[in-house]
C-alpha cells in the first residue's frame, strides 16, 4: 500500500486485510491514507537501503510480539 506525503511515496502494509503502518512514528503529522495499492518492486524503486533496513527491523519487531 502507498500513500502521497509531502509530494513522496510512503509505503505501509495491509496483512490479512488490516492496514499496519511500522513507520508513521517519523511523521509528525496526522496521515491520511489513499490505500493505493503498490508492489514490492514500487517500495523498492522510491526507497533506499536505510529505509528498507529500518522497516525490516520494525516488521521483525512486531512479528515477534504477535
Amino acid at each position: 500500500m502507498r500513500t502521497c506525503i509531502g509530494g513522496h511515496w510512503h509505503y505501509y502494509n495491509r496483512i490479512n486485510g488490516k492496514i499496519f503502518d511500522f513507520t508513521s512514528s517519523q511523521f509528525d503529522e496526522k496521515i491520511e491514507y489513499d490505500n493505493l495499492e503498490s508492489s514490492i518492486e514500487d517500495a523498492l524503486t522510491d526507497c533506499d537501503e536505510q529505509q528498507v533496513a529500518a522497516l525490516t527491523i520494525r516488521f521483525k519487531n512486531f512479528y515477534n510480539e504477535i
